[in-house]
């Protein structure tokens, strides 16, 4: 999977549909590898994303408190 700009819940709506398909056997042994492969760069996307909101309210909350 090619490094794409996506939002948070996009990458999660993609991340669910991915174990839906793994949970209900819709894949090919083909397609797993694939999947598989997309769902670790759909997961690493999300925790990256997860990280930046992270800082990004420890700074508000940092500038508020020395206000």
């Amino acid at each position: 999977m090619k490094k794409e700009k996506l939002t948070y819940e996009e990458a999660m709506q993609r991340l669910e549909t991915i174990v839906e398909s793994l949970e209900q056997d819709k894949l090919s042994l083909e397609d797993l590898g694939k999947s598989l492969a997309d769902a670790k760069n759909l997961a690493q996307n999300c925790k990256e994303k997860l990280a930046l909101a992270e800082n990004d309210i420890k700074k508000i909350l940092e500038e508020d408190e020395q206000e």
